[in-house]
């Protein structure tokens, strides 16, 4: 059988399977079973189309073609897998039903949508107000105690003293205002052409707001429950049901008859994905500061919005624009600064965003802009009319949009639009961008994106024996990225340049995927070392006999993995940067000296052994990032029970930040600079 007829016959067996049909699937499990349909029922079976949250005949027909899979195979393991998702979807639908069923009952749910609308909208904005309150309250106190600025100066206390995140509340808020509007936007049929259009502007009484905090309830429930189960599909997770007969300790006196429990902590991987997104959001972070002290770049503010219609006239329109933008050109390795992503050039994506920070500065006192006067506002520091226009429509939420981080404009029935500036109380323009290229699906390998040859120059400034070439033997050509000579060590690198998961579940599984699939490449170019000895020998002049061969992903975002995955090294630009160019890793005190910010390293941690770098030193940090250790030391198991009902409940133990441990952590090696 030709391989473009197999490929034809899954193709089809993959359309059956999405329409729930199973006669064909049925004939090949009972005529033709082998591995390869094994393996592409497993990947069927992590497909959300397998969830049906609201229809229900779509349910019966999926749970019949899952029973007829069942009793057309004998394999023990394809039956187990099929029993865990007829578990999986009959109770994750129980839940949505319920909660269904608990916004239906609201007052609110009977009123028209307008009044849902502008209820979740006014309840979004109200906890933020508070938010604002408390941490300003808060920052004010601390700058007058704090000789050092340290973002973790920004953390609150609850009533009970606990420490928390201000980012985080906002982040809640705004994921689950984004959330039902989206369910609004369903139930009610609001999206019209590319947009979700909400209804025009009404007021709202207090006890619709209270309802509308309900709802916000359900939507973190719904949420969860839609984060989690898409986890169990993609990491073949599994979920447990309980009675009130043998309830998980802790629940014993909770009165439940039903619980059912999401364990999400199994594969190691989720939690190394969630390190690599808190360590970009700190890198950014850093780079932040950093344009801050060594540029002084808040003087370069333009308040008055008279020297901006030039975007590059060294005039900035908020603080944060300048460094954003450097953060962004650092990570993104861009070496083309004029290339276009989505039309506008990365340099307008900043401004178009920074834009908006600088918007919600008043948007309390004004939130309702014509689309006449965002293009005008937009044309007055530095875009053009089409342009603004362009950004206008990418900055619009939509059900499709990830959340109104990245999509803060509401289209509304005139025309209008709601600025939702509640995200841009202190928003990161560098994490909302990168969130916007990973929606709208930005190629980060493609040309411009110059992450290779930010590798090469790194290595050629630091003098090191290095080449980068391809060669074609057998029909099969080998290219490598770059292959450096230290020590008795050959380290083969192959440079990825690819988002992060951002906390996406299935970005997380795609990368993991990508990184499997990626290890094998890089393990066939160290074969092809081995095989093709001469190429090695005629590009370094040696013998690759006298070498241990060991093979590198570099990525360009903060990701790294401990030891070696799937048999290959994982490490990332940040990480290799740092220790191939400096033996300690440094921090760095900062000082304000009227309004003049300026800095100075101290010693931290050392990375190399002796004077000189050597191939053990890297491998010692291959085998044992120094970057993920503060993150290792503050990332634990928690436990969280969500009650849907007086007598239903499902718990979530999951992996998250102890904001605490963290504050810690950092606290001690500040007092080192102090």
């Amino acid at each position: 059988m030709s391989q473009s007829h197999t490929e034809n016959i899954y193709k089809k067996l993959e359309a059956d399977y999405c329409k729930f049909k199973s006669k064909n699937i049925v004939t090949q499990l009972k005529q033709n079973y082998s591995d390869k349909l094994f393996r592409f029922l497993l990947a069927m079976f992590k497909k959300n189309i397998n969830i049906q949250p609201h229809n229900v005949t779509l349910r019966e027909k999926r749970d019949s073609f899952l029973i007829e899979l069942k009793e057309a195979t004998i394999d023990s393991n394809l039956i187990q897998k099929i029993v865990n998702l007829q578990k999986l979807c009959i109770c994750a639908e129980k839940i949505y039903d319920i909660i269904k069923i608990n916004l239906s009952d609201l007052p609110i749910s009977k009123k028209p949508p307008e009044i849902q609308c502008w209820a979740v909208i006014r309840r979004a904005q109200a906890e933020i107000s508070i938010l604002k309150a408390e941490t300003t309250k808060h920052l004010e106190s601390a700058g007058r105690e704090l000789k050092l600025f340290d973002v973790s100066s920004a953390y609150l206390e609850n009533k009970n003293g606990e420490p928390y995140s201000p980012d985080m509340v906002i982040t809640k808020t705004v994921d689950y205002l984004s959330l039902s509007l989206k369910m609004i936007g369903f139930n009610y049929k609001l999206n019209s052409g590319n947009f979700t259009v909400i209804p025009d502007m009404v007021d709202v009484e207090k006890e619709d707001i209270k309802d509308a905090e309900i709802i916000f309830y359900n939507s973190i429930l719904w949420s969860s429950l839609e984060r989690s189960v898409e986890t169990c599909l993609l990491f073949d997770y599994e979920l447990n049901e309980y009675n009130s007969t043998n309830l998980p300790n802790g629940l014993e006196n909770s009165g439940l008859q039903t619980f059912y429990e999401f364990n999400l902590t199994k594969d190691e991987f989720i939690r190394l994905d969630y390190i690599s997104n808190e360590r970009l959001y700190s890198k950014l972070a850093h780079n932040f500061m950093e344009a801050l002290y060594k540029y002084n770049v808040h003087k370069t503010v333009d308040n008055k919005l008279t020297k901006l219609t030039n975007i590059n006239s060294g005039y900035s329109i908020t603080t944060s624009e300048f460094p954003a933008y450097a953060a962004l050109l650092e990570t993104l390795c861009l070496s083309d600064e004029n290339m276009l992503i989505f039309g506008l050039t990365l340099r307008e994506w900043v401004r178009c965003y920074s834009a908006l920070e600088r918007l919600a500065q008043i948007s309390e006192k004004k939130e309702v802009f014509t689309s006449t006067s965002l293009n005008a506002y937009l044309q007055l520091v530095g875009i053009s009319s089409d342009k603004s226009k362009l950004f206008i429509d990418f900055a619009s939420f939509n059900n499709e949009s990830r959340d109104l981080y990245d999509s803060p404009l509401l289209k509304m029935k005139s025309g209008d639009y709601l600025f939702c500036s509640i995200g841009y109380f202190s928003p990161s323009i560098s994490n909302i961008i990168l969130s916007k290229f990973s929606s709208l699906k930005v190629d980060l390998s493609q040309k411009g994106f110059g992450f290779e040859k930010e590798i090469h120059e790194m290595l050629s400034d630091l003098k090191m024996n290095h080449q980068h070439f391809k060669f074609k033997r057998e029909n099969e050509e080998y290219e490598y990225d770059s292959i450096v000579v230290l020590d008795d060590k050959v380290f083969v690198l192959e440079c990825k340049n690819t988002n992060l998961s951002g906390g996406s579940v299935s970005k997380a599984f795609k990368k993991k995927t990508f990184l499997i699939d990626t290890a094998n490449q890089v393990i066939r170019l160290a074969d092809g070392l081995k095989k093709y000895q001469d190429v090695f020998t005629d590009k370094f002049g040696l013998d690759i006999n006298d070498f241990k061969i060991i093979p590198v992903i570099v990525n360009n975002l903060p990701f790294s993995l401990p030891g070696k995955y799937y048999g290959v090294y994982v490490t990332d630009f940040s990480a290799l940067s740092k220790i191939l160019r400096n033996s300690h890793i440094n921090g760095i005190k900062i000082k304000n000296d009227y309004g003049s910010l300026t800095s100075t390293n101290h010693p931290l941690h050392k990375l190399w052994e002796n004077d000189t770098l050597q191939a053990s030193d890297l491998i010692k940090q291959f085998e044992k990032p120094i970057q993920l250790n503060e993150f290792f030391e503050s990332t634990v198991v928690k436990r969280h029970t969500l009650p849907i009902s007086d007598s239903i409940a499902f718990g979530i133990e999951c992996l998250e930040g102890d904001i605490g441990q963290l504050m810690e952590y950092r606290r001690e090696r500040m007092n080192i600079l102090l």
